[in-house]
């Protein structure tokens, strides 16, 4: 989005992506940090209870909750077997929101929230 991790809310998200109840879902935040080649971090993760007009010129939407976890330090995430192939279904993450359709990776991401400190309640 054009901004540091550090300088994001890590409960919240512009999107200009129209979205049909998204209430109650987890969106995951994966930071790119680098050149090439750019390494990918585990932000933050949180269950959205708001969607309101994007303060931000550039977005319609704002997505924000108040049930997560942020991480200091964010797990990295290359190293993990499954991650360079979602990586590229997700386009490198140049598309924005994406919903993730493959249940195997979010199960593979709440162990990595897990051992990092915020755990999903289930």
């Amino acid at each position: 989005m054009g901004y540091t991790a550090e300088e994001s809310d890590p409960f919240g998200l512009y999107t200009s992506k129209k979205i049909s109840n998204p209430i109650g879902d987890i969106v995951w935040i994966i930071a790119g940090q680098g050149s090439s080649p750019k390494q990918y971090y585990l932000s933050s993760w949180f269950v959205i209870s708001e969607v309101t007009q994007a303060d931000h010129p550039d977005f319609g939407f704002t997505l924000s909750g108040k049930e997560g976890g942020a991480f200091d330090p964010m797990p990295q995430l290359d190293h993990l077997d499954w991650f360079p192939a979602f990586r590229k279904r997700m386009a490198n993450f140049s598309l924005g929101l994406t919903e993730i359709r493959q249940p195997e990776v979010v199960e593979a991401l709440r162990p990595v929230a897990a051992a990092a400190g915020h755990p999903q309640g289930e």
